[in-house]
């Protein structure tokens, strides 16, 4: 059953290219058919392809031609375990392409599409953002971030670590970049910057990423709230959150994301330099040290 489940997918392959492969396809399909209702497959395709294989490897090595011989089903079962696996990886490869723009977002630069595609981040040029620290600081961080983005949250605590480890020596700029196929992500953005106007801005940052999920699905409304339970200026807030200026800010922020290539976050620039999130402090305590 497993050898006839792999013989036919790579067979069915190979018969879009070459019409000499259509038959065995063809052999491969009924012999699964076969022993998925309990019968015995009739073309012997599996014990052919057994022999093939098992004639060929003693060409090379008689002693592993004999391992193969004894051991085939349990080999054979390993195969497909493994080509389920790269399957698995390949869909959510792809996945993470449609929603994040790259199919490996923590680690972008890894992933051979978007390097294919010219895709690799490049610094921005303006400082526009969010600021804590000083200007003249030796070191500058940079991050492009989604409120709603489960990536941006994981990176905050190594964030806020390296801000009160290096306090004073550290400026970081937080650019908000909405993902469009978060929910909401847009709305997020706005209400971040609506909080830094009332001075509430890291508040309410951790209030968004501790409820990332009703965020998600209750939008505005839940935004709302939150800026209600920590006590800011709910008519103002939410003024501003529907505000053409508020929204143009978002958008300029997310525009320049595209321009710098930022197809996932969160997106860190030690020094103008694109750093993993993984490796953000080490970065950092390098661009210290120099």
């Amino acid at each position: 059953m497993v050898l006839c489940i792999i013989a036919f997918v790579v067979l069915a392959f190979l018969s879009l290219f070459s019409a000499k492969y259509r038959p065995l396809a063809k052999d491969a399909f009924r012999c699964v058919f076969l022993k998925m209702t309990f019968r015995p497959c009739e073309s012997g395709l599996d014990q052919k392809i057994k022999m093939s294989i098992v004639s060929k490897a003693f060409d090379r090595s008689p002693p592993v031609a004999q391992f193969i011989n004894r051991h085939f089903e349990l080999l054979s079962w390993i195969f497909v375990i493994l080509t389920l696996a790269s399957f698995v990886l390949v869909l959510q490869g792809a996945y993470n392409i449609y929603l994040y723009g790259t199919c490996d977002p923590v680690h972008p630069e890894q992933c051979l599409v978007s390097g294919m595609l010219g895709k690799i981040p490049i610094c921005p040029n303006s400082f526009d953002g969010i600021t804590v620290g000083p200007a003249g600081a030796k070191v500058q961080i940079i991050e492009f971030g989604c409120f709603t983005c489960p990536y941006t949250k994981s990176s905050e605590t190594a964030v806020r670590n390296i801000l009160a480890k290096y306090n004073g020596s550290v400026q970081y700029i937080f650019k908000t970049y909405p993902i469009p196929t978060h929910d909401h992500s847009t709305d997020a953005a706005a209400a971040s910057i609506c909080a830094n106007n009332q001075g509430r801005y890291w508040d309410y940052r951790e209030a968004m990423f501790n409820n990332q999920s009703l965020i998600s699905s209750e939008g505005k409304p839940y935004l709302i709230q939150l800026a209600d339970s920590l006590g800011l200026d709910v008519p103002k807030f939410d003024v501003c959150l529907s505000s053409n200026v508020t929204l143009q800010q978002v958008s300029q922020m997310q525009e320049e994301g595209i321009q710098s290539n930022i197809y996932g976050t969160p997106a860190f620039f030690v020094n103008h330099q694109y750093v993993e999130a993984d490796f953000l402090e080490q970065a950092v305590k390098d661009a210290l040290n120099k």
